[in-house]
Formats: C-alpha cells, structure tokens, sequence
C-alpha cells in the first residue's frame, strides 16, 4: 500500500505497507498537565475536546475523534505508532504549564510517519482568559488545515470564568466515561446552565446526559425535560448541531418518530459533516429508513474519523448485511476480530452471515468462539436449527427465554422465523412491542424476516411501527 503523502519537508523514508490516513489528516491528543496544579488537570482532555467540537464543523480534512486519539491519554508510543492506530498522517501535540493564575499553552504537529515536528506555537493567558486561548489554538489549526477560522463552531461568549472552567471540567469528566464521572459531568452541565442560561452547548450536554439516565418512565420526568431543552436549543441556536443530532436521538430511541429522527439528523449532518457521533446518530437514524447505502457511507466516514470506536464497525456489518453483501459484512467482522477477538457479538454477527450463506456448520464453528454468553447462546440456537438439531437448539432456546425473554424478545423473534415458525415469530414481536424493543427500529431490510412479508400480520406491524413498505 502507498503512504497518502502529506504536508511538511523532510527525507525520511516511507515505510511500505504503513497506512498514516489520508492526506492532510490530523489528530489531536491529550495535552500534558504535569507542570500544571493539579485542580487543572483537566484541561489535558477538555481543551482539545473543545477544539474538536471547533474542527467538527468541516468535513475535510480528516480529524480523529476524541473517543479514538484520547486512547493515549496514560501512554503514548512513538508518532509512527500512534498515527497508525488513529489513522492520521499529522498529530498534534501540546503542554499545559503555569501557577494556577497565568497558563502557558505550548503545541506542536508532527508528522506520524517519522515524529518530524512541521508547526508549532505557544500563547501565555491569565487563567480567567481560558476561551480566547482556546481561540487562539482553533486559528492556529484552522490555518494548519487550510481552513477558514470563520467556518469553525464558534464558541459561547461567556460573560463569567468559572462557567468556562465549569463547562471544561464537565468535558473532561464525560471522557472518563463511568456513572460516576457522568454524574459529575451533569452537576458541572447544570451548574453552567444555571448560572448562564443562553450557555447553549452546556444546556444540550445537560439534557444529552438525561437522555442517557432518564429519571422519569417514558416521557416523564428529567427526559420530557430534557427532549424539551433541546428542542428549545435547536430553535433558539439553530446552528447548534449536536442539538439537532441528539434530537434526532431521542426522536429515534424514545419517540419511534423515525421521519422526525431522519430530519433532525440530516440538520445536524449539515451542521457537524465531521462530527463521528452525528454520523454515527444519523446513520442510526437512516438504518430505520432502510437507506443503507447512505447508512454505509455515513459509518465508513465515521470509522475512518474514529478508529478505535468498534462499536461502528460491528454496525456497519449490520447493514451490509440488510443490503445483502454479505461479503462485505464478513471483511468488516473479520476486521473488527483482528482488533478485538472477544468484542461483544463478533462472532454471533459472522454466524448470521454464514447461515444466510448456507454454511450452517460454520456458522455453529463461529458462535463456540463468540465471548459474550447472550449472543454466543443465540448464534449457537440459530446454527443448530439449521443443523436439524432441533433438541438442542429447543433446550437452548428455552433457556433464553425463561433468562432473557424479558428483555430480548426480538432475538427470539428472529429466532423463530429463521426456523420458519411464523405464529410464534409474530408472538414475540408482539412482546417486543411491549417492551419497548429497540431491534424494532432494525425491522426493514432483516433477511431474517423474508419469509413473513407475505403475511398481513406483517403489513399490519410495519404500519403500526411507522415503517414503509416500499
């Protein structure tokens, strides 16, 4: 494979076989704090989760996302090793120094494949001045880019000090990712809102936080607050595009609006085109719609941006596999195995692929290596359904509903017409209804289905669910 080229002098050989990203691709690491207080810390993870959001607003070039490049926040191997990983040709580095009361910010970009440094700045601020030198990084970058800073998501005016610092800590805190750190991330979120009300983007963290932990049963309670706020925040700052994406979320996961979720995510698509997570609610959103290879698009674009979110690959296998190349879906599988061999239904994923192929004991092969106990016992069922071994597959089957049936009603669905059981296909799609199942969003386009669409029990559900029958 030929290295993309990318900018900066320098002789050092290209290593064959080595891909860097495209060209011009860039990610943005953790910044140091250990010559900072340690009440400051958190500016290593919330300043470049900031300008981040900043850069997300273009569509080239290609930025990692945070959830990828902040993988290194503890260890950090050599550039060659780490733009690999991340896909990116340039990384940026940078060093967080001072007392407490003035911050000295030094950064530099070097080159993946040889650590070359190509550009580098260093600003000097008081500690209450913390957004204009986040400004002055985003025009460093945006001039590195070839971008106009003018394009950049602009950040909010805040008229008080200890909101930035707060809304920063909140940052920071969702990167550590626990329920704990969520919590406090939220207290932070509130804080900001309650002190500065048009602070938009810490009203959408607060609600997006609700969406996430609703306190309430349905539309009630902290999420009816939260859907609310965002919509709120995406009349009042329309070009807020995380509002519009985690409105398209909550549209999709909690409304079942699925012509509301797809408008509100193409709103933020416009907004954010590179964004990992807008493309990754979009393509949710469009996967419902049934237009996967839109759906494709969207997730290999996200992929690319945020390597190391495997979570996205195993998707997009999905719907690969809703478009019947199955093909494609086994060398996406095979990918994510390489990088993960135990990642969560994998193996049960390449099963599927393999029945629909009529290799029904390489599917059997595939769900005994599967890690996880839910989808390495439905991929096994499945594959001994296929084999004739009907006992087994009804001892397992069994075991699934009395331990699972409660919440995994559309797996059982798909269990039962797969084996060309339509009654009790139907049965548990019903409970699946009931109780509120997300794999109803996933209904269009499973060939797992195929032979039901010849039943007006089918017509009757797609239409009830809201789906079209094109």
């Amino acid at each position: 494979m030929v290295l993309s080229p990318d900018e900066g002098s320098g002789a050092a050989a290209r290593q064959p076989g080595i891909y860097y990203g495209p060209s011009g691709s860039i990610a943005v690491l953790p910044f140091q704090t250990e010559a900072l207080p340690a009440d400051l810390a958190f500016l290593g993870t919330a300043v470049p989760a900031v300008l981040l959001r900043q850069l997300a607003s273009l569509d080239s070039p290609q930025v990692t996302a945070g959830t990828s490049s902040f993988f290194f926040r503890e260890d950090r191997p050599p550039p060659e090793i780490v733009g690999q990983r991340l896909q990116a040709s340039r990384l940026l580095e940078g060093r967080f120094s001072g007392d407490g009361g003035s911050l000295e910010l030094v950064v530099r970009i070097v080159r993946s494949r040889d650590g070359e440094e190509l550009n580098s700045s260093t600003w000097t601020q008081p500690r209450e001045r913390l957004p204009e030198l986040q400004r002055q990084l985003a025009r460093f970058v945006a001039e590195i880019v070839n971008a106009d800073a003018e394009l950049l998501t602009p950040l909010y005016e805040t008229a008080e000090p200890e909101s930035w610092e707060a809304f920063l800590q909140g940052l920071h805190l969702q990167t550590e990712r626990t329920a704990e750190s969520s919590r406090a991330a939220q207290e932070r979120f509130l804080r900001v809102v309650e002190a500065e009300p048009g602070f938009s983007d810490a009203r959408v963290e607060l609600a997006a936080g609700r969406l996430a932990f609703p306190d309430g049963d349905g539309r009630s309670g902290g999420l009816q607050a939260a859907i609310e706020q965002l919509e709120q925040v995406s009349m009042q700052d329309r070009d807020n595009g995380r509002a519009h994406a985690w409105l398209a979320w909550a549209r999709h996961r909690y409304d079942k609006d699925w012509a509301r979720a797809e408008s509100a995510a193409r709103s933020a698509l416009e907004r954010l085109p590179g964004d990992p997570q807008v493309l990754n609610i979009a393509a949710l959103a469009l996967f419902t719609r049934g237009e996967f290879e839109e759906v494709e698009d969207l997730l290999r674009r996200s992929i690319a941006r945020d390597p190391l979110n495997l979570a996205t690959r195993l998707r997009l296998g999905l719907a690969l596999e809703f478009r019947g190349d199955n093909e494609g879906a086994l060398s996406v599988y095979r990918t994510l195995a390489s990088l993960n061999a135990d990642f969560p239904g994998v193996h049960a994923f390449r099963a599927r692929i393999k029945l629909l192929q009529g290799k029904a004991d390489s599917a059997l092969a595939e769900s005994e290596k599967e890690n996880d106990p839910f989808w390495r016992r439905y991929a096994q069922i499945l594959a001994l359904f296929e084999l004739d071994r009907g006992d087994e597959a009804e001892e397992l089957l069994q075991q699934m509903i009395e331990e699972d049936g409660d919440h995994a009603a559309y797996q059982v669905a798909e269990i039962q017409a797969r084996r060309g059981d339509a009654d009790l296909a139907f049965h548990w799609l019903e409970k699946a209804r009931e109780q509120n199942d997300r794999g109803l969003a996933e209904l269009v386009g499973n060939p797992f289905f195929t032979g039901l669409a010849g039943d007006s029990r089918w017509r009757e559900l797609v239409v009830a669910l809201g789906h079209s029958l094109d």
